[in-house]
């Protein structure tokens, strides 16, 4: 039986974010006061930046980081991002990559996909959850998704940045002191554990939820069990 867990899924506040902030998304000011279709991704992006900048300090690693128009090449572009040292290893960012490749095909997306994960401590993903979730305590994993997805409703090509060509899925926060603490206590490795988490927060972002004890939480267990099954992790890993 699955470890009861405490993971979260977090829609945006609505604390506005100031866009000249954020040069990338000057090209969208002009247009998302006519295009409403820009103006859902121009107002979702500003709020996603914000989270991704609450705590990267300017010393933040982006190891490992792959080049944008590589990493389309390989259809989606997952920037993992780490302030905490050692954080974004070459292995660690290797297997993020892997399970999200991973459970993007198992869920059936087919369209080129950004995923933003950032790799943080229990007080970096505390502050965060406080600022974006009026919530005041650490967390293993947080999930922003950028859409409102159900459980097998899958993201469409005009869902895609018209600048990137990309469908902004979300940002994932996860905790690598969580991450350490839970591996030990459920007696896996913290690779495991971090399989785990990114696969978790990934269902999160497709739609999955598991706010009840009932249907919704087997279902997503369920998920969870069989993609970690095609990575070939298991509970003795």
């Amino acid at each position: 039986m699955s470890p009861i867990r405490s993971t979260t899924s977090s829609k945006f506040s609505t604390a506005s974010v100031k866009w000249k902030q954020f040069p990338k998304f000057r090209r969208l000011w002009s247009a998302e006061f006519f295009c409403p279709h820009l103006q859902r991704h121009f107002k979702k992006r500003c709020q996603r930046i914000k989270i991704l900048h609450l705590l990267i300090l300017p010393e933040a690693q982006k190891v490992n980081a792959p080049d944008r128009e590589k990493e389309m090449r390989k259809t989606h572009y997952i920037p993992v991002t780490a302030d905490v040292p050692g954080a974004a290893s070459e292995g660690n960012c290797a297997l993020i990559r892997k399970v999200i490749h991973t459970a993007l095909a198992a869920e059936g997306v087919d369209v080129p996909c950004e995923v933003d994960v950032l790799l943080t401590n229990d007080s970096g993903i505390h502050e965060i959850n406080r600022e974006m979730r009026q919530v005041d305590a650490s967390t293993d994993v947080l999930s922003f998704p950028e859409f409102d997805l159900r459980p097998g409703e899958l993201p469409a090509p005009e869902d895609a940045d018209p600048g990137t060509g990309l469908v902004p899925l979300g940002d994932m926060v996860i905790s690598m002191e969580h991450v350490a603490a839970q591996a030990k206590e459920y007696g896996h490795s913290n690779r495991r554990e971090l399989a785990y988490l990114v696969v978790h927060s990934m269902l999160h972002l497709l739609g999955y939820d598991h706010l009840d004890e009932g249907p919704q939480k087997k279902q997503m267990r369920g998920r969870e069990e069989a993609i970690l099954a095609e990575l070939g992790i298991s509970r003795e890993d």
